[in-house]
């Protein structure tokens, strides 16, 4: 039987990763995979970089190499001016060679396991999380479905179709940020916004805020936004209720994780044995 390690969040942390692999050494699995956020936030990621390498374990993208990449090529914002973000700069500008960045950027968001005889099983770093912003009245289904037109124009409908496979491919991938434009809509929203006042400006202000992406929920009144793993969910809340309360509506906002764990399975029948989970420090 095929064994395979999974290990993610390493983050800088020499110690950490060394006593992995000394367990590893013990462990002996046949495959080892590296699920993301191998730099940032620890002091080695220099030297936990060149050890992954060496190894030739396969690597999957994290939100902390994307942050790297963030600094070595984007435009500084006020927010830069943050411990957090200062150090981030200062790894990808003068610890990380041209080299490991070229590496960085070639990573994949998403790698499949194929097992003999078995599901593959798609490894994604980090999780999406929602903030809901609830509106404290009801909108009934009746309303809502009596403000759709009977028919709808041929570019709208080739619109939507043309977003619900970016929406698909953006989920499978784990290529998170094309989310915001696979949110676009032309079927329903636009003509149930008026039974929600507010619903545009608190869907713009969640972006604006940090949000990946934000849409109806259902019939509405609700309105979700999703935030990356590390993304911060108050801001969002936040700017989602002020857009609301300047359209005289008060919401209530929550969050919740979407979902948990370093892989999915497209079937549970790929785990055929219990898993030992051996990381380091987790964002």
């Amino acid at each position: 039987m095929t064994r395979i390690a999974v290990l993610s969040d390493i983050h800088g942390n020499l110690p950490a990763l060394e006593a992995v692999l000394r367990d590893l050494e013990q462990v002996r699995p046949d495959r080892v995979y590296v699920n993301g956020d191998v730099v940032n936030r620890g002091p080695q990621s220099k030297e936990c970089l060149d050890r992954v390498r060496a190894l030739g374990w396969p690597v999957v993208f994290g939100n902390h190499e994307e942050y790297v990449l963030k600094c070595r090529y984007g435009a500084p914002g006020e927010d830069w001016a943050s411990p957090f973000w200062l150090s981030v700069h200062r790894l990808a500008e003068d610890e990380l060679s041209a080299d490991d960045i070229s590496f960085l950027e070639a990573l994949p968001h998403f790698r499949v396991i194929a097992l003999p005889g078995l599901p593959a099983i798609r490894l994604v770093h980090g999780s999406l999380r929602a903030v809901a912003a609830v509106p404290d009245f009801p909108v009934s289904t009746r309303a809502a479905r009596n403000v759709l037109p009977g028919n709808v124009p041929h570019s709208d409908a080739v619109f939507n179709v043309g977003r619900t496979a970016l929406l698909v491919a953006s989920l499978a991938s784990g290529n998170y940020a094309n989310l915001r434009y696979a949110f676009d809509d032309r079927l329903h929203q636009p003509y149930r916004s008026g039974l929600v006042p507010g619903m545009v400006n608190a869907m713009k202000a969640a972006c604006d805020a940090g949000a990946i992406g934000s849409y109806m929920s259902g019939a509405g009144p609700s309105i979700m936004a999703l935030i990356g793993g590390d993304g911060a969910a108050e801001p969002v809340a936040t700017a989602m209720r002020e857009a609301f309360a300047r359209a005289r509506v008060n919401a209530a906002t929550m969050a919740r994780r979407l979902a948990s764990g370093f892989c999915t399975a497209r079937s549970s029948s790929a785990v055929s044995a219990p898993a030992r989970r051996v990381e380091s420090n987790r964002s």
